[in-house]
């Protein structure tokens, strides 16, 4: 998250139910879909601006669009925003489920640095010829 939007937040372990995560085809990273009979344990950060939002948006790119959705937290349900597969990009999901620790481990440092390169690359366009 402080890669993505240069900010910390607070965070905290929640359950979404109704939602499936998977390793997409050919990548490190997860994609959800809905399903109704599984749910998602991840994290709720919290206090995000409308800046931090765009952020997210961009870096999840076209494949994922950002929905509205109730997760669990402490036993409570809080309104949240996710992001999930669009349906023209459900095929992309395979049926590996994804591993946070096995991708903290082995393909996070890397993938930070495929994203550092995407938004140097994205600032540089847009700041145009001097």
């Amino acid at each position: 998250m402080r890669c993505v939007t240069g900010h910390e937040f607070r965070a905290r372990p929640a359950t979404l139910p109704g939602h499936r995560r998977r390793i997409i085809r050919g990548e490190v990273y997860p994609g959800m879909v809905a399903d109704e009979h599984t749910s998602v344990r991840g994290v709720l950060y919290e206090e995000l601006t409308e800046d931090d939002l765009d952020s997210l948006d961009l870096f999840e790119g076209e494949p994922y669009q950002r929905e509205r959705v109730s997760v669990v937290c402490a036993g409570a349900a809080v309104e949240a925003f996710t992001y999930v597969l669009r349906s023209e990009h459900a095929r992309l999901l395979t049926e590996v489920a994804w591993d946070r620790d096995l991708f903290r481990d082995r393909h996070l440092s890397e993938f930070l640095d495929r994203w550092r390169e995407f938004r140097s690359k994205l600032c540089s366009g847009l700041a145009g010829p001097a």
